[in-house]
């Protein structure tokens, strides 16, 4: 832990109340700074009471005014006050393991800090995680945090994970769940080990999770909202949870029902990955977004999205996500959609069968479609005005 100030930013709430660079934060409003978290969850409130110790070890009270969520500007050795939490697990599918030599050393740091995973977004699996630690999560608020699931079996959780704390960790998942705290989990895909039944297993119980954040927040009869991927996990949701909802919409997504789909339409969702792989990396991310998007900004955005990946993590996670809705499928669910829904699809959706999808499902099913002119497979980036306002219409026809 380290509190010590080392810089101060110009003319900031801390400079102009005479805070000194060389002093320890000790406290802010009552409450000890044990790090970064401490330091943005207590420092929020307007006009704060700052307890502070100079390097002759006296201490002082200094009041900084300043507004509501206005940074205090205080700067400390390294970022989370701390230092970051390594990671102890072994995964059967490291991907730092399966880093080549010779890169830069930030590379080969295997983290597993939940702070990181609140202030930048990295996966934590918590198994280093100990009681003290989870409860400070639910009792500050911290989310949304990111959590790589992987599965909800226990013992198989520890055997991925190469660490018995693997299945334990389990349970402060369903505890943030009951607290409301916003989890968004991955899962890495393993073949002959969290697939199949166990893949459903997993996606189910994280409805049940979504089902328990949903219950803590008291939004009774939510509407779901699901975009591609998100809307098959918004139909599991529906499937477990019949009547809880008072609507779905669905935006370039498709049923999961098994009567819409061709066996060998399956099959290829089940072996995306050598598909993908056989394309030059370059040409695949042309191909994939031209065919997701029809605007310059949605283009711009999918091949940011696809860029961030190296070709074959992003293989190997479009293979995981088409998987998932094959295996779903395969599941031969009823996957009746018993509350009001609507299905928004583009114009110009190339991904794959969507549009056929979207038609057949409107046709069979009767469920209402508006059909998005000039806009691909992510409608709500390419014509965001419009499907806002086709959902702002659903909504207002819910009553």
């Amino acid at each position: 832990m380290s509190n010590v100030i080392t810089s101060i930013d110009r003319r900031s709430p801390a400079e102009r109340a005479g805070v000194r660079t060389g002093d320890k934060l000790i406290s802010i409003g009552g409450h000890g700074v044990e790090d970064v978290l401490d330091y943005r969850f207590f420092s929020y409130d307007r006009d704060p009471l700052l307890v502070l110790e100079g390097p002759d070890g006296q201490r002082r009270s200094l009041r900084v005014e300043k507004e509501e969520a206005e940074e205090l500007g205080l700067n400390f050795e390294t970022y989370l006050m701390d230092q970051p939490r390594p990671c102890s697990n072994h995964c059967l599918f490291c991907f730092v393991d399966q880093m080549a030599p010779g890169c830069r050393d930030t590379l080969y740091f295997k983290d597993d800090d939940a702070r990181l995973s609140f202030l930048m977004g990295n996966y934590i699996t918590l198994t280093n995680l100990t009681p003290r630690e989870a409860q400070r999560i639910i009792d500050l608020r911290i989310s949304p945090i990111n959590v790589s699931v992987h599965a909800t079996d226990p013992k198989l959780r520890a055997a991925l994970l190469g660490s018995r704390a693997g299945g334990e960790s389990l349970e402060y998942m369903r505890a943030f769940g009951r607290a409301g705290i916003v989890m968004n989990g991955q899962i890495v895909l393993c073949p002959g080990f969290n697939d199949g039944p166990q893949l459903q297993r997993t996606m189910e119980d994280m409805a049940d999770w979504l089902h328990a954040i949903l219950e803590r927040e008291g939004a009774e009869r939510p509407v779901l909202i699901g975009q591609s991927m998100g809307g098959y996990l918004s139909q599991v949701y529906l499937e477990r949870y019949p009547g809880t909802a008072s609507g779905f919409v669905s935006i370039d997504s498709c049923s999961l029902k098994r009567k819409y789909y061709t066996g060998a339409e399956l099959y290829l969702l089940k072996h995306t990955e050598w598909m993908y792989l056989a394309f030059p990396w370059k040409l695949l991310v042309r191909v994939g977004v031209r065919g997701t998007a029809v605007s310059e900004y949605g283009r711009a955005l999918m091949k940011c999205f696809m860029e961030s990946y190296g070709k074959r993590e992003y293989c190997a996670l479009a293979d995981l996500g088409y998987r998932i809705v094959a295996q779903s499928v395969e599941a031969d669910r009823a996957y009746d959609i018993r509350c009001p829904a609507l299905l928004i699809c583009g114009e110009r959706d190339g991904a794959g069968s969507a549009k056929r999808y979207n038609r057949e499902w409107n046709r069979q099913d009767g469920l209402p479609l508006v059909w998005v002119p000039g806009a691909g497979h992510n409608a709500n980036t390419d014509a965001p005005e419009t499907v806002n306002r086709e959902i702002r219409r659903f909504l207002s026809g819910l009553g």
